[in-house]
């Protein structure tokens, strides 16, 4: 079990950042949300950098192009070589596979776009993890959770079965209680069905 901790969450509205929000909240942990509606907006980074900054773990879960990436960059500055401090980075199972699905990108125009940024944010968790000591970094790649996003590529894949995303959320929390035993650096999740051929 964790002990008490300070985690900052962005993207807590909806979604996997509202039931990582409840999962840590549940087991008795401090959360600090990071949310447009709550006027932190991650294309901002230096204003959630300012805040978080006696936190003990970050989970930079919103997505807005290549903030993510911007923010994991002013986070890592902000907290290299401080000890037992963590960066979760979610990002997606897109960019494992492009073309298993049958997904042409004239017809999920959103499709390149949205992959390009997560493969952005994969490639500086990878590079900065082999640059600093701590924090730590770890990414999560998920795919297809019952969430708006998948919604829009359900249109393209009729048969794809949604993960729900307190069951992806407790898979997380899982992975960071275990910290001090190992250090889960890449984290892929996603569901049984996920790389079938979709429905005609």
């Amino acid at each position: 079990m964790l002990k008490k901790l300070s985690i900052g969450i962005t993207g807590t509205s909806k979604g996997l950042g509202l039931s990582l929000k409840q999962k840590f909240l549940s087991h008795g942990h401090e959360v600090l949300e990071f949310n447009r509606s709550n006027g932190y907006d991650i294309n901002n980074p230096a204003n959630i950098v300012e805040q978080v900054n006696d936190c003990d773990i970050f989970i930079n879960n919103a997505y807005s192009g290549f903030a993510q990436v911007e923010l994991l960059y002013a986070l890592t500055q902000q907290w290299e070589n401080i000890e037992h401090r963590y960066i979760i980075n979610i990002g997606s199972e897109r960019i494992c596979r492009w073309n298993v699905a049958g997904l042409d990108w004239k017809d999920a125009p959103r499709g390149p776009a949205y992959r390009t940024h997560k493969l952005a944010l994969s490639e500086s968790v990878e590079y900065l993890y082999q640059q600093v000591a701590w924090p730590k970094l770890m990414l999560v790649n998920v795919g297809a959770m019952d969430t708006t996003p998948s919604a829009y590529w359900n249109e393209y894949r009729k048969n794809l079965v949604t993960m729900p995303c307190d069951q992806v959320s407790t898979l997380i929390y899982n992975s960071i209680d275990q910290r001090d035993q190992y250090f889960i650096s890449e984290l892929s999740l996603r569901p049984t069905n996920f790389y079938k051929d979709i429905s005609k």
